[in-house]
């Protein structure tokens, strides 16, 4: 080798260990000044974030930027376009995207079964989904998991609904006070929020029917309703790992913190800060039935598992036509 040829390949291996520094410190600068950018729903998926929330506004938490979107369309946008790392989505949606081609994966089952039958006062009185039979239906999430969930459930008890969707639940509301709707199937804590509404005479705006989980658990004992989970962004997960496990123990606390009864008071308020719940004492009242739940790893992925079998069975399309493979849940 004579010394062109050697000053060459010192030169090409210099430049080689300085392009590495340069990568490496970089990636270290942006790791340090990076934040996680999260978007969650106006729901039970919120909820979960109450206390973790509070901690983000008063400055204890500051790795996070963290969005309560009012509708599940929001999110999916969000994830597609890639301006978020995680996102609560309904639990068929998170399959969807997964089977197009999304590169995600599902992190813990945030959200169990939140939908509940109400009635406005005054209507003809029922007392279970059944008596839906021929009615008209007013309800949210057209597309997503309480969707596919209803139409499963009126399948199996051989009943018709006239299903009319509207986007944000406070719309069902406002028929119930105009009186022009009679029967709702809300999620929660929208059905509280009915509930809790003062109607004609000083009685309440709606009654409480029936918990759909009720009629799920006649033909699904073993199987818990999934209606939505939290997914990430496989290249953060691998990329960003200190970070996200960091996300995911203090998600973790603050669920298990704001579904602990002792904190009802403060979890309460929580939860109207994040304007999720117009007031204390609906939010109080909302909160133990509100289907926020944490599961995770092979716990979650066995029920989600069994879950979407039994959409893949009811209508194939609901999850994106095949059940995800195992690269789609995080354990």
């Amino acid at each position: 080798m004579n010394k062109i040829q050697s000053k060459q390949y010192i030169y090409i291996f210099v430049l080689t260990i300085l392009m590495a520094s340069v990568f490496l410190t970089s990636c270290s600068v942006s790791n340090d000044n990076r934040k996680v950018n999260i978007i969650a729903l106006s729901g039970p998926t919120g909820i979960g974030f109450g206390y973790m929330n509070n901690k983000i506004s008063n400055g204890e938490l500051t790795d996070y930027n963290l969005e309560i979107a009012t509708s599940p369309d929001q999110a999916t946008a969000a994830l597609v376009n890639g301006s978020v790392d995680i996102a609560s989505v309904p639990s068929n949606v998170a399959a969807i995207l997964y089977n197009k081609g999304v590169d995600l994966q599902v992190i813990t089952i945030n959200a169990g079964n939140v939908l509940t039958l109400v009635q406005r006062t005054g209507a003809e009185p029922i007392t279970s989904f059944t008596e839906l039979n021929e009615k008209e239906v007013f309800t949210t999430g057209q597309g997503a998991t309480p969707e596919a969930i209803i139409q499963h459930l009126s399948n199996k008890e051989n009943i018709e609904l006239d299903l009319e969707f509207v986007p944000d639940p406070t719309e069902i509301i406002a028929k119930f006070k105009q009186g022009t709707a009679d029967y709702a199937i809300l999620p929660q804590p929208a059905a509280t929020n009915a509930i809790m509404q003062e109607g004609e005479n000083g009685q309440p705006l709606a009654t409480f029917v029936q918990n759909i989980a009720d009629t799920w658990s006649k033909y699904y004992p073993d199987t818990p309703i999934a209606t939505g989970v939290m997914v990430a962004k496989t290249d953060f997960v691998n990329n960003h790992r200190e970070m996200f496990d960091k996300f995911l123990t203090e998600y973790k606390q603050s669920v298990e913190w704001m579904i602990d009864p002792i904190n009802i008071d403060k979890a309460a308020q929580y939860i109207v800060d994040m304007k999720i719940i117009p007031s204390l004492p609906i939010a109080k009242q909302a909160l133990p039935n509100s289907g926020v739940v944490f599961v995770e790893k092979q716990n979650m992925k066995e029920q989600l598992e069994q879950f979407y079998k039994i959409l893949l069975d009811f209508k194939a399309p609901i999850i994106g036509g095949k059940l995800p493979d195992n690269d789609f849940y995080f354990i």
